[in-house]
């Protein structure tokens, strides 16, 4: 199980953590919102913003952070994880890796976030592309320690999947999300193509409290009887305390897939806070959209009856995190 440092502890670490990249307004929950200073492509092209945003097509691109991450983070115990933030997913973006550029070929032996200026691979998978403005936060910081215990977590399963039917316009201060279009059922199943973003809206409603956090996770890929999502890619976000709402994810099928509402394709771990002192939680753009729906079932792996393929769970490396 990861525990996460509360947003008190962050506060105080502020003014040791890199001032051209974290800065004290993009203070959230569990973690500090930043962005890039610079975009290039996949050709290693710096993308030049235009009236103050980066206009990007469909593809793959490296966000430059130009901030390395400090060596007591290490030494005192803690893991630095990076999570995309949801506006991503819900325009039809996503991070990839998050990595330092290191000088040393054989990288840091801290760990992937250590050794040099943070970068990230973006790819965009919407096909009208979206736009950026210069300081608008796409990643968040959080710092975990493991901790014992059993990781209870639900199973997800697609309520409904939409197509990406015009940009969408992450902000400085509010996103603009992407159009979509509800992509329709053949029969009993979705008929997915290869190379395609969809967005997924997943079955059920989430509302972790105070002491918690929800991350995506990569379970699926070591649970026997969950083949279909290894042919997925998938780009998601932590769940904050205190959010209320339904759960989504922008899924990529590498094969032309068929996908039905009883397919489990991801998992969502529960994790907790370390010692919050204040009850600070979730007040965001997308609170309460689908808090309605009937709330989603967590619990251990094995009460699903269901085991893991080779390593235990507190080994099994978390999805869409360093």
């Amino acid at each position: 199980m990861k525990e996460f440092v509360p947003s008190e502890y962050l506060r105080a670490v502020l003014g040791r953590l890199p001032t051209s990249v974290f800065h004290p307004e993009n203070l959230q929950v569990v973690g500090i919102d930043f962005g890039p200073q610079r975009i290039t492509d996949s050709s290693g092209m710096i993308i030049e913003p235009k009236q103050g945003a980066w206009a990007l097509c469909q593809g793959t691109y490296l966000l430059h952070f130009d901030g390395a991450l400090p060596d007591w983070i290490h030494e005192e115990g803690l893991t630095p994880t990076v999570f995309g933030r949801s506006s991503n997913h819900r325009c039809g973006a996503g991070i990839g890796m998050v990595f330092a550029k290191s000088e040393d070929p054989d990288g840091d032996s801290r760990g992937p976030l250590f050794g040099g200026d943070l970068m990230a691979t973006y790819n965009i998978w919407n096909p009208s592309g979206i736009r950026i403005e210069e300081g608008a936060c796409l990643a968040q910081l959080s710092l975990t320690r493991k901790a014992t215990g059993l990781v209870p977590l639900t199973l997800l399963r697609p309520e409904s999947i939409a197509v990406f039917a015009g940009s969408g316009v992450i902000g400085r201060e509010k996103t603009q999300v992407a159009a979509t279009q509800e992509f329709s059922m053949t029969g009993d199943c979705w008929e997915l193509k290869p190379n395609t973003g969809y967005l997924v809206t997943f079955a059920g409603s989430v509302t972790p409290g105070p002491g918690e956090v929800l991350i995506p996770s990569s379970h699926t890929a070591a649970v026997s009887g969950f083949p279909k999502s290894l042919a997925l890619l998938r780009y998601s976000c932590l769940g904050d305390p205190g959010y209320r709402g339904n759960l989504g994810m922008l899924i990529v099928p590498v094969v032309d897939l068929e996908l039905s509402p009883h397919d489990v394709i991801a998992t969502i771990d529960q994790c907790r806070v370390s010692q919050p002192i204040a009850t600070i939680l979730y007040q965001g753009q997308f609170q309460g959209v689908g808090a309605d729906s009937p709330p989603m079932r967590f619990a251990p792996l094995t009460d699903y009856g269901l085991s893991m393929v080779g390593k235990p769970l507190d080994e099994i490396v978390v999805g869409f995190s360093s």
